[in-house]
């Protein structure tokens, strides 16, 4: 994070949200010098809940705390650093302002250090998605997502599924509104420590993810790709 700070040449605020966590994540925070002069700054906002959401639910406190013009979401392990944005920034010569962006570790520009058994899992659930769903990104489950900020907070106000699938059910909602998505190349490194436990997590995302499908099907929510 010290790295994105010293590099990134524009506004910026981040916003931590410990969902119900046990383990001293805001104490520890709080004692650090690095954040305090964020704090200082009015960079940084903790958003301490105080029981367990689910990820969806921490990344939509968040989304509807934000005042940037653009919200970045990404996981707390950053698998993927948000220096990325400068690339994406290179690439695409600025950013759009009805277009979301989301990474795809899937793509051919990618660049991925992970252990085998989760690139499989992530192929398998990726095809249960587009069978369920019909929502044919190759990638929805990166943690990675730039949005507009009237966009982030449109589709996150809307969210129900605040589990793991939460990413499914937007990037639906954002197909029925005819919301520009465009899948960016990302660096990926799985980093030691992770809370995504591979099997208990999976069963519990197909289960919701049937739920999800279910629940579209009832309310004639059916998304496409052009």
């Amino acid at each position: 994070m010290k790295e994105f700070v010293a590099q990134w040449n524009s506004g910026f605020e981040i916003i931590i949200v410990s969902d119900g966590s046990t383990d001293n994540t805001v104490e520890m925070i709080n004692q650090s010098t690095f954040f305090s002069e964020l704090q200082d700054h009015q960079q940084l906002l903790i958003i301490d809940l105080p029981i367990n959401t689910g990820k969806g639910g921490a990344l939509k406190a968040g989304v509807i705390n934000a005042t940037g013009d653009f919200i970045l979401t990404l996981d707390a392990d950053i698998s993927t650093h948000p220096l990325q944005l400068l690339r994406w920034e290179s690439v695409l010569k600025g950013f759009n302002n009805n277009e979301v962006l989301i990474g795809a570790r899937t793509h051919e520009q990618s660049v991925l250090t992970e252990k085998p058994h989760r690139k499989y899992i992530g192929y398998v659930f990726n095809l249960l998605v587009r069978l369920f769903t019909g929502v044919r990104f190759r990638d929805s489950q990166c943690g990675f997502k730039l949005y507009p900020a009237h966009i982030a907070r449109n589709l996150f106000e809307q969210l129900d599924e605040h589990g793991w699938v939460h990413d499914v059910e937007l990037l639906m909602r954002a197909r029925m509104q005819k919301i520009t998505v465009r899948e960016m190349p990302v660096e990926w490194i799985v980093k030691e420590g992770s809370k995504i436990r591979v099997i208990r997590d999976s069963i519990i995302m197909l289960l919701t993810l049937i739920r999800l499908s279910i629940k579209v099907r009832l309310f004639s929510f059916h998304p496409h790709e052009k």
